[in-house]
């Protein structure tokens, strides 16, 4: 069974923000809930911090510690408490705290757009031209499978058999028999999975 979920909301424009909220908690129909991200305190010593470091201090406290995905706005410079805040600054620090993070834009796309986020890591880019309640139920579907995988991890990290990433990724599928199969094929980005298992032994 998943763990709750915890979707955290980054979006910087209050009516889509709510609209968003709305839409998510529509699709999210197991445990859990969804925070737009807004409320926090900081001291001063604080506020002179690089974005990053501010953000993964803030995401690791309450309301936000815990969060199973950050969905998250490309264009967040209308933040008040973050001028000229960006996506990339939200993915550096849930890096650091190993959240998945799902992100999207508002504006129409271009050729270089579509090139640049191809090789983007550490997160997922919901495709254009979706309205909210499709973008709400992509994002609910990553949170689900995330959930799932800090479910599971844990009990597939204690069998000694599952050593290789392979064998973890086809354990985590439920077919372990498909771990010679996936192994010959490159897994894509693995730069995040030395992040997950560190998080799974804790």
């Amino acid at each position: 069974m998943a763990s709750k979920i915890k979707i955290v909301l980054f979006e910087d424009t209050e009516q889509t923000q709510s609209e968003l909220v709305e839409a998510l908690k529509k699709h999210l129909k197991t445990d859990g809930g969804v925070i737009p991200f807004g409320e926090f305190k900081e001291s001063p010593a604080d506020e002179l911090r690089m974005y990053e470091d501010r953000l993964e201090g803030i995401l690791s406290r309450a309301p936000y510690a815990g969060a199973t995905l950050l969905v998250v706005d490309r264009d967040l410079s209308k933040s008040k408490k973050f001028l000229g805040l960006s996506v990339n600054a939200v993915a550096g620090a849930a890096k650091r705290l190993a959240i998945p993070v799902c992100s999207y834009a508002r504006q129409p796309a271009t050729e270089d757009y579509e090139w640049r986020v191809r090789w983007e890591e550490g997160h997922i880019v919901l495709r254009f031209g979706i309205d909210d309640d499709e973008l709400a139920r992509q994002a609910v579907l990553a949170a689900c499978g995330f959930a799932e995988i800090t479910a599971k991890l844990p009990g597939i990290m204690k069998d000694k058999l599952n050593k290789s990433p392979a064998k973890i990724l086809a354990a985590l599928l439920g077919k372990p028999e498909y771990s010679d199969k996936i192994a010959l094929y490159s897994v894509g980005d693995q730069n995040r999975l030395p992040e997950i298992l560190a998080k799974a032994k804790t």
